[in-house]
């Protein structure tokens, strides 16, 4: 049987603290000190655990290290339990490993299910929320328990842009044209993403074009919230160029074909002869990270590019405050990926493709968002946003300090109350059995 919801506008007044409620959470990637979904897991349990009572399920591989870090932060969490179910990493090699995943991936869902049954037995749950993993394709099955059912944040509803397809190797390439293909197939004939939206009483979209297809395909409405925030670590006053020192671009995130770095490299060389004074810091590494030595070598912009490798969390957030403008090439993300809100707290201006949910979190006044329409509009639009912020330091400051008052508005202080809205929301749907 499947349920839907009515939607409903919430009667909590504002800044009100709602009542605390017992809320069950599945987040297949939970982590105090890895990135990505671990740490959207990590910070959105803690937030919730911070008005209500919280039961998680997630998956055995990160027990060890989720109760040492709880055992020393014994004032963390307090308020919640966690379930554990055994997963057991697939090490297939190629397009074989995707298949065994899912396969997997599939029956830990199931064992999910199985657990939050028992769980709700004894606890009687007022909200069940899927949390991660944030992609659309795999919903879980626990809007199955005739609970009010949050879903999301939800992302993924978009396709890799097939004119970029020619900055990736052919084993990579192949895989976004699968991938897309297989995007479509969820969308508009699989049967689980559109019986979860359907029986969910709230949905969270990750990003606006995700909420667009949420309406579109599911003809839900949704309430955006962005799955990363900003750390939450004392704020300065952003970094000051002084005249005639170079524009110190920082780049970060792993150096592989869909981070893209080789097209920012293509770009910068463009700047050589004339009247732009740059120089780049890589952090991260990656198995393109030899290639984009290469490259910067054979387009004589060695002396100014910087491979410093990978860094602990402190070191990156030193160098991204003595940095002067962040340079995110990505070619398929997330939404608001950590990065991007790391550097926005910091005070950097962002210079980036105009995809993935960026625009939501990066306006015109605190960054620079080029339109993805082909390789060399990219390439050119990046060598442009770099030479007009280093010929203009009134404009790059003025960013610099739009980019932490965005970053302060998506913090969780904001955030918190659109959750209380979508518990509230779905606690008082009207559900009916179809």
């Amino acid at each position: 049987m499947m349920q839907t919801a009515l939607e409903c506008t919430s009667s909590n007044p504002a800044g009100t603290r709602p009542k605390p409620l017992n809320i069950l959470v599945s987040a297949f990637a939970v982590s105090p000190s890895r990135g990505s979904e671990y740490a959207v897991g990590w910070e959105w349990i803690g937030r919730i655990a911070s008005r209500h009572s919280v039961w998680v399920i997630t998956r055995e591989l990160e027990r060890e290290e989720i109760e040492a870090y709880l055992r020393d932060h014994p004032g963390e969490q307090a308020n919640v339990t966690y379930s554990f179910i055994p997963w057991h990493q697939p090490l297939h090699p190629g397009i074989v490993l995707h298949i065994v995943y899912r396969m997997r991936y599939v029956q830990w869902q199931k064992r999910c299910l199985a657990v939050a049954r028992k769980l709700d037995a004894e606890v009687d749950f007022d909200i069940i929320h899927h949390l991660n993993t944030t992609g659309f394709r795999e919903p879980g099955f626990l809007w199955q328990l005739g609970k009010p059912f949050v879903w999301g944040p939800v992302l993924g509803l978009r396709y890799f842009r097939l004119k970029f397809l020619r900055l990736l190797p052919i084993g990579e390439a192949i895989f976004q044209v699968a991938k897309n293909l297989t995007t479509a197939w969820m969308m508009h004939i699989a049967r689980r993403p559109k019986q979860a939206a359907l029986a969910a009483a709230s949905i969270i979209a990750g990003t606006r074009q995700d909420a667009m297809m949420v309406s579109q395909l599911w003809k839900r409405s949704s309430r955006i919230i962005a799955p990363g925030t900003p750390p939450d670590i004392e704020q300065h006053p952003p970094m000051r160029r002084a005249q005639g020192h170079p524009l110190r671009i920082v780049w970060c995130g792993r150096i592989d074909s869909k981070k893209a770095l080789h097209l920012l490299l293509l770009s910068l060389s463009r700047l050589t002869g004339i009247d732009v004074y740059w120089e780049l810091f890589v952090i991260g590494t990656g198995p393109l990270e030899e290639h984009c030595r290469g490259m910067a070598a054979s387009k004589g912009i060695a002396e100014h590019c910087r491979f410093v490798g990978g860094q602990p969390r402190d070191k990156v957030f030193d160098l991204m405050r003595s940095g002067h403008v962040l340079a995110h090439t990505s070619l398929y993300e997330g939404a608001g990926p950590t990065t991007v809100l790391e550097a926005m707290r910091m005070g950097l201006p962002l210079v980036g493709l105009d995809h993935c949910g960026f625009g939501d979190s990066v306006s015109d006044r605190c960054g620079i968002l080029i339109p993805p329409t082909s390789i060399e509009s990219a390439v050119a639009g990046f060598a442009e946003a770099i030479r007009k912020l280093s010929r203009n330091e009134e404009l790059r400051y003025k960013m610099a300090l739009a980019a932490q008052h965005a970053a302060e508005h998506l913090s969780w202080g904001h955030k918190m109350a659109i959750v209380d809205s979508v518990y509230e929301c779905a606690q008082s749907s009207i559900h009916r059995v179809i």
